[in-house]
This record gives structure tokens, C-alpha cells and sequence, in this order.
């Protein structure tokens, strides 16, 4: 349903698009949105050929492997903790779309579903926010205490 014209966004189009990098051989590497587009794909009127606007925030294409996942992690465009906070691998992440890929992290889906609820995403946050709110949640209550 976007309405703006290729090459005429805003920042105040742009900044709720979801985003990706550029990853060797061009390939796209999603750092946010992952859970949206599933829903895109996986919902009722679903689609691998459904339109999606992205905002492209990096091209790291002429990195090696090693080199890109090295830039994305110093620059904090991935998340290699699990849904227990163990260290993941980048061979560990899903490599498509599809909630049967994803894991579960209560603690972080407490703490998004509390948005605008609990608290607003302040201006500025760090990367990743509601998973550290989750892993510091995950110290502090049981999840599995509640219903």
C-alpha cells in the first residue's frame, strides 16, 4: 500500500520500513523484520511474490564470509544469543523466512508485546533492545510460572 514513489522517501517514510545489508555475492541478509515478512508470507493472502519495500542500510557484497559476519557483528546488525542467551553460530540462524525456523524467546516477545503497553521505544535505541530487555528479564522472573 505504499504510496511514495521509488527515490522519494522521507525519514519519516523510511524509518518504519524493515531492514537488510547487502551481504557477499549480493545475497540479502534481513536485520530486522524477520517476523513481519513471515507473517507477509505465511498469512492467509500470503505470497513469495508479494511487493515488500526494504531499506537497504549496508552493502557489505565485496566482503569474504568471515569478513561480513565479522563487520555485521562489530556493528551490531546481528544477534548471536539463542532463546536461553547461549552463544549462537551464524551457521545457526535460519537461512529463509517461516516461523517453524525461528525459536521461541518468551522474554523477548514479553517485552515486544509490552510496547506502547509497558514502554516506548526510546529515540535512538540500541540494536536489538528488546532482546537484552529479555535476557535481563530472563534473570529476573520464570516465564514458565505464568500462563
Amino acid at each position: 500500500t505504499c504510496t511514495v514513489p521509488l527515490g522519494q522517501e522521507t525519514a519519516e517514510s523510511l524509518a518504519p520500513m524493515k531492514t537488510a545489508v547487502v551481504g557477499p555475492g549480493g545475497k540479502l541478509y534481513l536485520t530486522d523484520g524477520h517476523h513481519t515478512l513471515t507473517s507477509f508470507l505465511e498469512g492467509p493472502d500470503g505470497s513469495t511474490r508479494l511487493p515488500v519495500r526494504l531499506r537497504v542500510t549496508d552493502n557489505f557484497s565485496s566482503l569474504s564470509t568471515a569478513a561480513f559476519w565479522q563487520r555485521m557483528t562489530a556493528e551490531k546488525k546481528v544477534w548471536l544469543r539463542d532463546e536461553n542467551n547461549r552463544p549462537l553460530g551464524v551457521e545457526q540462524l535460519p537461512s529463509r523466512l517461516g516461523i517453524s525456523n525461528f525459536r521461541d524467546d518468551p522474554y523477548r516477545s514479553l517485552v515486544y508485546f509490552t510496547r506502547g503497553i509497558g514502554y516506548e521505544v526510546p529515540d535512538g535505541a540500541t540494536e536489538f533492545l528488546e532482546f537484552s530487555w529479555g535476557s535481563w528479564l530472563r534473570g529476573k522472573h520464570d516465564a514458565n510460572a505464568y500462563d
